[in-house]
Order: structure tokens, then C-alpha cells, then sequence
């Protein structure tokens, strides 16, 4: 049996003679007492903490919510120092995760139609790693504080009116930001058949090279969001979906503005902003047969 312990040291709660007992528990010693959380990639994961969930990682390591425009997720693994005794690895996958306050744009990167899943088990199903940690069922929303940003998209989404909405969903939100991947009335079951997929991909050692059809791996229906950047100088506005033209707008002097919420690496982020309203943000790319889509197009105004 296992059980986990929330600490960032090892053994957990740094007391060694309480994991002793439990894990003895009264002369049966069929208990293993695990350390939880490992965050941010921390030296945690290689101490043998596990993680309730794992953020998606850039080339340099840094955590981030961007799902599209980024390259693999490479969550970190869970893995026992050398000659410790301590459990086999483990690696996390989930249906979303967050960043910073969970309801927050950017802070986490939502399921995305099943994206973000589909990129942490591109890890997952590659590495083999012995144990595979998923969270989270029935845990559909929790966790009021005061929103951490001053900016005014730093609220929770939808409620611009709400006299209580300086006041937001930390942990998990609503139907996109939730880590849950039961069936619901109002999201559906595709998060869930993605699970299925992808564990029982898991389960029999099986990778996307040997299953390209399998839900856990097409991506004809995921990959289907662009990123959109917003861009500024004295009295012009600019949005793109093309990162180049970024970088060569803002060499010719357009500014980029930047996300006010910690999370994503495709956009800057400026946590000091007041004022979010501007984007950036992210749009479909495509028309899609089960959600409601129309054409936008960027048009040049000689108005000013």
C-alpha cells in the first residue's frame, strides 16, 4: 500500500521515525510512505518527492502554460537518489494545471480540447517510467483567495461585474480550467476518453509511433488554437498570429504587450500591468464541426 505525505523533504515531514512506523504499520510492513509535492521542477523530483502535477517544461526548464508554440512538455520525473532504497520513479499527467491562480488568463493552460493531456503523455507513454500519477476526479472546483494581480483581467473570467470577483478560483475552475477528467453535463466526456486512451496506452507499453490514430495522439481536433500577440506604438495597434512578424515588428518599434499573470512563455509577461484588456490571447486557427467558430481578419485603418 502507499501513502502519501505532504513535504518537500525526504523522508516525508523530514521524520524519519514517524515513516518508520507508518510504514510498519503494526508489524504488517506492507506500507510506503511517499513524499508529496514536487514543484516547478524542483531538486524535490530527484530527491524522490512525487508531484501532483507536473508543469510543462521550456528547452531552458522554466515552467510554463503554453500549449501551443512551445515545444515538448518534458515534465520532470520523480527519481530516488542512488543507492537510497527509496520508491521507483514516477511521472504525472493531468487534464490541465496551473501556474499561478488557476483562474486567471494564462495561468493555466485549460484542457484545450484535450491538448494539454495529449503533450504530457507524450512523456509519459516515451519514458516507461514504472508509476504514473493522474490528477484529478471529482475535484471540479476549489479554493477562494484574493486575486495575487492588480491587473483588471485578474479577476475570474466571466464575471466582469461580480462585486466578489477580486476574490478567485485558486486551485481548479470551472469546466476548461479544472484538472478533473470525469464526464460532465457541461464539458462532456472527451477529456475522459482521452484518459482511457492514453492510460491504457500506458498500461500496455504502447507509444504514439504504434498508435497514431488512438484519441491520446491524434491531433486533428487539439491542434486547432493560434496564438495571438498584441502590439502597440503611439496611436497604431497591431494583432498577429505569426511569432516572426513579432520579432520584426518589434525590431522596427512596436512594442508587445505582455500577459499581467505569471504563466506563459510565447507571450512576456509583466505582472505590474493594470490594465490586461489589450491581450494577448489565443483564437481557433480552424473551423471546427462541434463548436461555433467565424472568420476574423485584420484590416489596416487609415482612421487618425
Amino acid at each position: 500500500m502507499v501513502m502519501f505525505l505532504p513535504s518537500h523533504t525526504t523522508p516525508a515531514y523530514g521524520n524519519a521515525s514517524l515513516v518508520a512506523e507508518i510504514e510498519a504499520n503494526g508489524g504488517r510492513n506492507n506500507v510506503v510512505v511517499i513524499s508529496m509535492w514536487a514543484m516547478f521542477g524542483s531538486p524535490d523530483y530527484g530527491a524522490g518527492t512525487w508531484g501532483f502535477f507536473s508543469f510543462c517544461l521550456t528547452a531552458t526548464g522554466a515552467p510554463t502554460t503554453s500549449m501551443v508554440g512551445s515545444g515538448p512538455c518534458n515534465q520532470s520525473i520523480s527519481s530516488p537518489p542512488a543507492g537510497s532504497g527509496f520508491v521507483d520513479r514516477s511521472i504525472t499527467a493531468s487534464g490541465g494545471y496551473m501556474m499561478a491562480q488557476s483562474a486567471l488568463p494564462f495561468a493555466n493552460p485549460g484542457h484545450l480540447r484535450g491538448l494539454t493531456m495529449q503533450r504530457l503523455f507524450e512523456k509519459v507513454l516515451v519514458a516507461n517510467v514504472p508509476h504514473l500519477f493522474m490528477s484529478s476526479f471529482n475535484e471540479h472546483i476549489g479554493g477562494r483567495q484574493a486575486s495575487a494581480y492588480v491587473a483588471n483581467t485578474a479577476v475570474n473570467m466571466g464575471l466582469p461585474y461580480d462585486p466578489q470577483n477580486r476574490t478567485v478560483w485558486v486551485d481548479t475552475y470551472a469546466s476548461e480550467f479544472s484538472r478533473d477528467m470525469e464526464p460532465t453535463v457541461e464539458a462532456g466526456n472527451r477529456i475522459w476518453n482521452m484518459a482511457r486512451s492514453c492510460v491504457q496506452m500506458y498500461k500496455a507499453g504502447q507509444t504514439c509511433a504504434d498508435l497514431p490514430a488512438e484519441a491520446c495522439c491524434t491531433r486533428a481536433d487539439t491542434e486547432v488554437f493560434a496564438n495571438i500577440w498584441s502590439l502597440s506604438k503611439p496611436n497604431e495597434s497591431l494583432l498577429t498570429n505569426s511569432a516572426a512578424e513579432v520579432a520584426v515588428l518589434t525590431s522596427e518599434g512596436w512594442i508587445q504587450r505582455c500577459n499581467p499573470i505569471p504563466g506563459p512563455s510565447v507571450f512576456c509577461v509583466n505582472t505590474s500591468l493594470e490594465d490586461g484588456r489589450q491581450g494577448p490571447f489565443m483564437l481557433y486557427n480552424t473551423t471546427l464541426k462541434d463548436t461555433t467558430t467565424r472568420p476574423l481578419f485584420r484590416c489596416i485603418s487609415q482612421a487618425g
